[in-house]
């Protein structure tokens, strides 16, 4: 990977159609293709930002809900109390 990933600008596309993406606020896409699966891709525009909900502004209701297990069947909710601390470690590079 090169660093103007993640600053500067980036190059992408066709060698006839290539877009470039300036600045560091690079915007990702998530989509599913019958085909292929699940992907990341850049955006070509911003959409609208999010604001960043911490887990104590929850309701309770909210929180239990992530808590229980049995709402998500096989999936695993990795920012819930059980699971944060191996997410976190696991993340961790050192």
């Amino acid at each position: 990977m090169w660093p103007s990933y993640f600053a500067g600008y980036k190059s992408m596309g066709t060698r006839y159609d290539r877009t470039y993406i300036y600045g560091s606020n690079t915007s990702l896409r998530f989509e599913y293709k019958v085909l292929f699966g699940t992907c990341l891709f850049f955006g070509y525009v911003d959409g609208e930002y999010q604001d960043l909900v911490m887990w104590e502004q929850l309701t309770d209701a909210a929180r239990g809900a992530l808590n229980d297990n049995d709402n998500f069947g096989e999936a695993e909710v990795p920012f819930n109390e059980d699971n944060y601390e191996k997410h976190l470690e696991n993340a961790w590079p050192l």
